[in-house]
């Protein structure tokens, strides 16, 4: 009996080879530009939650490995200089900071009527409303 999988990911270039064996049968496409990079940014997501998953100081380096190797294809695909990167890097780090001190925002309460509160409204996902009675249940435990 055969099993057959479904994949649809992106994989490293040598993968489908390494997986040819006797009885295997390994099915690939090649991508075209415009969906070599949608496939690329979403391998970066896998990457990220691997980096994520990862538990041991030897496992994150090994996944902040693929996720740069990620990055790196990015990159060569849309034509990206790395002065590019590390000029915008620099800037955002010049005029917001870096990620060194640990810092965590927790909420941020603001008039409805502020750049910050409308900002935060366009992305309700990424940034909750807590309503009075969440804050009460927090207050509570």
């Amino acid at each position: 009996m055969q099993y057959i999988f479904r994949c649809e990911k992106l994989v490293r270039d040598r993968i489908p080879a390494l997986m040819t064996k006797p009885g295997h049968v390994v099915e690939t496409t090649t991508l075209d530009h415009k969906d070599h990079i949608h496939a690329l940014k979403a391998k970066l997501l896998e990457e990220a939650m691997e980096v994520n998953s990862a538990n041991t100081r030897d496992e994150i380096i090994e996944e902040i490995a693929d996720l740069k190797e990620v990055i790196d294809a990015l990159v060569l695909k849309l034509s990206i200089k790395n002065s590019e990167i590390e000029e915008i890097k620099r800037k955002k780090s010049m005029k917001d900071g870096s990620f060194d001190r640990g810092i965590f925002l927790k909420t941020v309460e603001a008039p409805h009527d502020s750049e910050i509160a409308l900002r935060f409204l366009q992305e309700p996902l990424k940034y909750p409303r807590i309503t009075a009675h969440d804050q009460t249940l927090d207050s509570s435990q």
